[in-house]
């Protein structure tokens, strides 16, 4: 029979052995959790900066689009010079589009098309392609997040009213 203070001496040491492994395999596990959303926060900080640095020229195409429609009546050159810029943006800088983005860029640039190559330049298909420009609008801006979150709480001087669409 073995020796009762060896036993317990070998019944501690594998206790022991056993809960370091344990904390040792959950440290582990805990260091790999970090490293990977360190990765996953450094990838979206550089999709986010590569947005910023590509959105505001489409933003700038829209958002003159809804300027000019509001002051004049425009014609089909117009919109022909429009769909050429916003292919050549789309050509370089469309694989940035989040998912939702892409689909609403999708039906601008479809809706865009149409109107050049039917050469129908009427106020509705103006007004829908303003509509169309508006969710486009709406994509980019969620696709930057600024309307993802809200860092306080709502000032209570300032008294903007929430944007449905544009």
């Amino acid at each position: 029979m073995a020796n009762p203070t060896v036993m317990a001496a070998l019944i501690s040491a594998g206790i022991a052995a056993a809960v370091s492994a344990g904390t040792t395999y959950w440290t582990l596990e805990r260091e790999i959790d970090k490293v990977v959303l360190a990765t996953q926060q450094n990838a979206l900080h550089k999709i986010i900066d590569a947005r910023l640095a590509s959105y505001q020229t489409v933003y700038r195409l829209i958002s003159q689009l809804a300027k000019d429609a509001s002051k004049k009546s425009l014609p089909l050159e117009y919109f022909e010079k429009l769909l050429a810029e916003y292919d050549s943006w789309d050509s370089s800088y469309g694989y940035l589009l989040g998912p939702e983005s892409t689909n609403t860029a999708y039906n601008f640039r479809q809706h865009l098309s149409y109107l050049v190559s039917s050469s129908l330049v009427e106020e509705s298909n103006i007004q829908e392609l303003l509509s169309k420009a508006g969710k486009l609008e709406l994509a980019l801006r969620s696709d930057l997040g600024i309307y993802g979150f809200n860092l306080q709480g709502p000032n209570p001087d300032l008294s903007t009213p929430k944007v449905e669409h544009y």
